[in-house]
C-alpha cells in the first residue's frame, strides 16, 4: 500500500504544519482524485505510514 487517504473537515493546513505534530511529506497543494478536486496534505505517522488528509470544498 501506497498510503492510506483521510477525508477530513476543513483544515488550517499551516496550523497542522506548525503543530509539529506529524511529518510532512508533501503540500498542502490542489489534487484530484476520486471525488473531483481536493486540497490535501501527506503526512507521516509516528509508525512511518504515508497518510494524505484530504478535503473536498463541495463537503464544506
Amino acid at each position: 500500500m501506497d498510503h492510506l487517504c483521510l477525508v477530513v473537515e476543513p483544515l488550517d493546513w499551516q496550523e497542522v504544519i506548525d503543530s509539529g505534530a506529524l511529518t510532512v511529506v508533501d503540500g498542502p497543494g490542489k489534487r484530484y482524485g476520486a471525488r473531483g478536486t481536493a486540497t490535501s496534505v501527506y503526512v507521516r505517522d509516528p509508525d512511518g505510514n504515508t497518510v494524505e488528509l484530504r478535503w473536498y470544498p463541495q463537503d464544506a
